[in-house]
């Protein structure tokens, strides 16, 4: 069985000469000898997540610190602000974009990421030269646009589910069917009509089995788009903390919809602290999540 494709790392190296640096030393003179723990969590959840860069956000430092006995919230953003002040991350993408990362970062990521046909690069976060930079070969560019195809307007595919939320795939195939019926000269002999059974992944008795259920990658979490609404969402914050608690992506596809996106108030952001209070006894922390967003939705 084929893995599941994903941007991060499942193990990354470790300076033998880490505790030592001076920089993290200054760093732990200061905080304590728990500024060491924050800054190994960092550097796990960069490599784990985008790979190279990790989004600073206010539930990422409650992370942190809820993986600390001796640290609150406020030491561990203590913590990092010494380490952007005295060079371990990049002041100046954490002042712009709010993201941890360092050339040093970068340069082991891309060289363990060196065999992967293709490797998706954000031009806004790169701090290597370019002649260290890598170029996806032509063919791996292709096989990414085959992907993640652009409509005209270029937004992805999938834009168009995620912007209705509750629509069904059943549904916008069954719409997509009518429209281009409408197309037809009027002299056509009528297309042929697909059970709906067979579309939403069931099997019909006529046709036997339909075909397999879509199995969604991280790609297609990552390019869920909310809709311009005006409700507060943390959609960013609700997909470093499911990559954090290792959800599959077909698991992180349904829950981000229908948790609105990671909007504001969801029981979904309860479900967090019960599962960090839980102590790994909830084994599957995906099929728990979905039931707070089936709960609320009922």
């Amino acid at each position: 069985m084929a893995r599941i494709k994903k941007p991060g790392l499942d193990y990354f190296p470790l300076d033998t000469q880490f505790v030592n640096n001076r920089t993290v030393r200054r760093i732990m003179k200061q905080q304590g000898d728990a500024a060491l723990a924050v800054l190994i969590n960092v550097y796990c959840a960069i490599y784990a997540g985008h790979g190279y860069y990790v989004e600073a956000t206010d539930l990422f430092y409650e992370d942190l610190a809820d993986n600390l006995y001796t640290m609150d919230t406020a030491g561990v953003r203590r913590t990092i602000r010494l380490a952007l002040d005295y060079g371990l991350f990049h002041a100046d993408l954490y002042r712009e974009h709010g993201i941890l990362t360092s050339e040093g970062i970068q340069r082991q990521y891309f060289f363990s990421v060196k065999r992967r046909s293709t490797v998706r690069i954000d031009p806004r976060f790169c701090l290597l030269p370019p002649d260290e930079a890598p170029a996806p070969a032509p063919e791996a560019a292709k096989e990414s646009a085959a992907e993640t195809p652009q409509s005209a307007t270029n937004k992805p595919i999938n834009a168009d589910l995620a912007y209705r939320g509750t629509h069904s795939i059943a549904q916008n195939s069954t719409a997509q069917h009518s429209k281009a019926q409408s197309l037809l000269p009027p002299d056509s002999p009528p297309a042929p009509q697909v059970p709906q059974a067979a579309e939403a992944g069931g099997a019909d008795p006529a046709t036997g089995p339909a075909r397999m259920k879509r199995e969604y990658t991280q790609q297609d979490v990552d390019a869920l788009v909310p809709p311009p609404d005006g409700v507060r969402r943390n959609l960013d914050g609700l997909r470093d903390n499911l990559r954090l608690w290792r959800v599959p992506p077909q698991e992180q596809y349904a829950i981000v919809l229908k948790s609105n996106f990671g909007a504001i108030g969801h029981p979904l952001w309860q479900g967090f602290y019960t599962l960090r209070a839980s102590h790994g006894k909830i084994r599957q922390p995906g099929k728990f999540l979905l039931s707070l967003c089936c709960r609320r939705r009922e």
